[in-house]
């Protein structure tokens, strides 16, 4: 599977891309026939609070699209 990382106010580390993509690694157990995963992190505020970051990751699997 496919793991596509973008990050928007964010620098992004090595370590960061790595639990990343061992997190997305386990939709593979649940989906095993996903194709893709597309994972965009922003940064929403500048002050600190538990809002500070949006996570949003979509799955691609073959078939029809399902929201």
């Amino acid at each position: 599977m496919d793991i596509l990382i973008h990050a928007d106010g964010i620098v992004l580390s090595e370590e960061m891309k790595g639990a990343i993509e061992e997190k997305i690694a386990r939709v593979e157990q649940f989906a095993p026939r996903a194709v893709r995963s597309r994972v965009n992190l922003r940064k929403t505020s500048a002050h600190p609070s538990v809002r500070q970051y949006q996570v949003r990751v979509v799955c691609e699997v073959p078939g029809r699209d399902v929201s």
